[in-house]
């Protein structure tokens, strides 16, 4: 156990020669046997900012069941350290994240070291935690140029942190005061070195806070004294101890900051000539350069800079370099050349700011120089205007960035780099997006790819503009409606052969089939080409717009023969191309195309389906691995034609082998083979396709789980009635009855239902139908085919009971009321019927 304390002294030690987060744990390596070797190796990783293995490394260390306890305080406290290097090195939405894992980790394991003093070094880090991450919201708030708010904001982080640390020198204290007989205590000399490490914090907690109140205000003069104070004691310390060298530089600053730069110079001297290594002279020389700046002496701040030969620098100095490089150029207004030489020197310092330390300092001097060049010192210079922006971004001075990106952007114009410039523009237009200003990024990509159209990423800026425009159109704003239909039709005219077009031909074509503009939705989709990613969706609309085409110019009167032969020829020709040849091997474009040609040829030239049927059978054939889906349809298109060529031994055999489909193409299949039974007059042909029927909505009902309850009812109601048309009547009322009894409100089944009773050769059942006939009539809107269909079964009812006055005083109030029979489909049914009644009667 002789090794424990010196290590433990050492990492005490450490706090004062590093910036932000440690205690100085400077215990580890990848050994467990070597505590030293162990934290260097979690350095090592930390400063190649290998932050997640470092992580993974503490975090599998400490599963392990035998760890002692000082072998575990100091993983979770390394564990902390890199939670808060990574939030101090990152950013995005996983910083606030990790800055609550660099606290939490340490409070996860405070009840089990509540009173081991050795926890107290964890205790402290968690301090420090605070401290850093106040201290990076206050360099933010003081970049981003903001209100008084955040500035209270950054205030109240940085109280609570001085609070904890206070909290935790008390407790230090009282340690201190207490007898160290336990050789895993801290020793009284452990416990000194860690209270002096509290203090030195606590004074630079309170120069943090003090740079949050207004230049030479009282608040800030007050904590740069109360820092003065605590750095007093300490800065007696030998500088051979870092705490004592650490104090003196920290006196340096606060001098500065209070305005008495001969102190601060005297005491810059001073600690150089006490500093025997040399990368301490490098951190008070960068003092210098900031005393130097602040009393306008700029030809003494380069001459300290240029007396610098040391290659590898501290972070610090870089960053006050680039302070004075940037003064240098705030100073160059007017000259040009001058100017340019300082900016010149300013991309490279800062360039080399983040390539030699990090993000972190990169953007700190990214920031700098973003906030005089948005004071108006005007930059022609390409590569410190990005860096500029960069910075801008990362600091989330959003609308800054937009604008110092197109700057830019214009910049490289004038240099005829429009490949940058395009590229620069992108940039503005993705900040404008990701920062919810989506009017504004699709103003930028529209007008970035029409004036770049030959960039081979035009196309897809263009189209990032159709997606933020049909967002909009989602939000039901109207003018983004019109906005986007227009950028569809830009986007067809200047990329018609980019792989985005057909995208663009689709989203019109569903655009137009919304609107009721069928011509429209038919010239895009009929413009997807076969090899497109969107041709099978492409052809399923082309068929149903078509469709839905054709029968409402035949429901106006007009002749469609022409243009339907047109439609069929068209999908015909997708299957067979020019030579009228059945494929050897199927695409599925044409699998798709051969269901919508045999879909129109059944309904517009149902006398050639022959031809239909036989390409089908050929398909299914050709295409054993054809998508289930399509099989099930052209299955089920066979099973209604076979059904219409009254070779329903075949029709029942292909019902058969559909072993798939969607609950949506079976029902469709029933729709269809419903309004076939309906249409014909051959009572032999209406006995076979209701068996035929019935087994299509057995197997619907058997073989599918994902029925909703509405497609579940309708086809046990088709199951139903195709019992009755088969000749099973007293089957299908025991099943109507209980769909009747549990399904009141859905018209079909009560129809379905009262009919059957009404047609029944039982009075009691025909009796019963009165009733039901009559609630139906009441439900239904006044003069629908619902209602008049209720009040002609109600007069039928009537006439089959013997009751013809009643059936005629039904039959004679419906005729009264305009239009009379005329309103309805059944005129010729009511006439027919209203004789027999009167005709009985009398």
């Amino acid at each position: 156990m002789g090794h424990k304390r010196p290590i433990l002294a050492r990492m005490l030690a450490a706090i004062f020669i590093v910036a932000h987060l440690t205690v100085g744990v400077s215990w580890m390596r990848a050994t467990t046997s070597d505590p030293t070797a162990e934290v260097s190796f979690l350095d090592g990783l930390r400063q190649r900012r290998l932050f997640s293995l470092a992580e993974s490394y503490c975090r599998r260390r400490l599963a392990e069941a035998k760890l002692t306890d000082r072998v575990r305080i100091r993983l979770i406290t390394e564990l902390s350290r890199c939670y808060a290097e990574r939030a101090l090195h990152g950013g995005g939405a996983d910083r606030e994240k990790d800055w609550t894992r660099a606290a939490t980790v340490i409070d996860d394991w405070s009840q089990q070291y509540e009173h081991d003093s050795r926890y107290l070094v964890a205790r402290v880090q968690q301090g420090l935690v605070r401290l850093a991450r106040g201290e990076l919201f206050r360099q933010e708030t003081e970049l981003q140029s903001a209100d008084a708010q955040r500035w209270e904001e950054s205030r109240t982080a940085l109280r609570q942190a001085i609070a904890q640390l206070e909290t935790i020198q008390a407790d230090v204290a009282r340690n201190l005061r207490k007898p160290q007989n336990d050789s895993e205590r801290l020793s009284e000399q452990e416990l000194a070195s860690l209270q002096a490490n509290i203090q030195f914090q606590l004074a630079r907690a309170y120069r943090n806070r003090a740079l949050t109140y207004e230049a030479e205000s009282a608040d800030r003069i007050s904590d740069l004294t109360l820092s003065l104070q605590q750095l007093g004691p300490l800065a007696q310390l030998s500088p051979d101890r870092d705490v004592g060298w650490a104090s003196r530089l920290a006196e340096i600053t606060c001098c500065r900051l209070l305005g008495d730069l001969r102190q601060a110079s005297e005491l810059a001297t001073s600690l150089i000539a006490a500093s025997d290594d040399n990368q301490r002279r490098l951190r008070v020389q960068a003092e210098q350069i900031r005393v130097a700046l602040a009393a306008d002496d700029l030809p003494l701040a380069l001459q300290i800079i240029e007396s610098i030969e040391e290659a590898t620098r501290p972070a610090d100095l870089d960053h006050a370099v680039l302070e004075a490089l940037v003064a240098a150029w705030q100073g160059a207004v007017g000259d040009q050349a001058q100017a340019a030489t300082w900016q010149n020197r300013i991309a490279i310092s800062l360039e080399a700011l983040g390539r030699n330390h990090g993000a972190f300092w990169r953007n700190r001097g990214g920031a700098l120089v973003a906030g005089v060049a948005l004071e108006g010192t005007h930059s022609n210079h390409l590569d410190l205007m990005v860096q500029t922006a960069h910075s801008l971004y990362v600091n989330r001075q959003w609308e800054q960035a937009v604008q110092t990106y197109l700057r830019a952007a214009e910049q490289a114009r004038e240099l005829d780099n429009s490949e940058r410039a395009f590229r620069l523009e992108v940039t503005a237009a993705r900040i404008e997006h990701d920062r919810g200003e989506l009017d504004a990024a699709i103003l930028l990509w529209r007008e970035l790819s029409l004036r770049y159209p030959a960039q081979p990423e035009a196309a897809q800026v263009h189209w990032q503009a159709i997606g933020g425009a049909a967002r909009l159109s989602a939000m039901q704003d109207s003018n983004a409606a019109r906005q986007y239909e227009k950028l569809l039709h830009e986007h067809l005219e200047h990329w018609a052969q980019a792989d985005t077009s057909n995208k663009a031909r689709w989203w019109l074509g569903q655009l137009r089939e919304n609107q009721g503009d069928l011509v429209g939705a038919l010239e895009m989709y009929r413009g997807i080409p076969a090899d497109a990613a969107s041709a099978g969706e492409a052809l399923r609309a082309l068929g149903r717009c078509w469709t839905q085409w054709l029968d409402e110019s035949q429901s106006n009167g007009d002749d469609v023969g022409d243009e339907a032969l047109a439609a069929v020829r068209h999908f015909e020709r997708m299957v067979m191309g020019t030579e009228e040849r059945l494929p050897e091997r199927w695409s599925s474009v044409a699998l798709a195309a051969a269901l919508e040609a045999v879909r129109l040829r059944m309904r517009f030239f149902p006398q050639t389906t022959q031809r239909s049927g036989e390409m089908l059978q050929v398909a299914l054939r050709g295409s054993h691995q054809a998508n289930p889906g399509w099989r099930a349809q052209a299955q089920g298109l066979l099973v209604n034609l076979f059904a219409r060529a009254d070779r329903f031994d075949e029709a029942l055999a292909m019902l058969g082998e559909i072993s798939a489909g969607s609950p949506a193409d079976w029902n469709a299949l029933l729709g269809e083979l419903v309004q076939l039974m309906n249409s014909t007059d051959s009572a032999d042909q209406q006995q076979q396709l209701a068996s035929l029927l019935r087994s299509a909505a057995t197997r619907l009902l058997e073989s599918s789980d994902e029925l909703t309850a509405a497609q579940r009812l309708q086809a046990r109601r088709i199951q139903a009635e195709s019992m009755a048309r088969s000749g099973d009547r007293t089957q299908a009322l025991k099943h109507l009855a209980p769909l009747a009894a549990e399904n009141p409100r859905d018209g079909q089944t009560q129809e379905a239902y009262a009919r059957l009773l009404v047609e029944s050769p039982d009075p009691a059942a025909v009796e019963s139908s009165l009733n039901r006939w009559r609630e139906i009539a009441r439900r239904s809107r006044p003069k629908s085919e619902r209602w008049y269909r209720a009040k002609y079964y109600l007069a039928l009812a009537h006439v089959r009971l013997g009751n013809h006055d009643r059936a005629a005083k039904v039959l004679r109030w419906v005729q009264t009321i305009p239009p009379g029979f005329a309103g309805t489909s059944r005129q010729e049914d009511f006439e027919k019927l209203l004789r027999v009644a009167i005709e009985s009667d009398g």
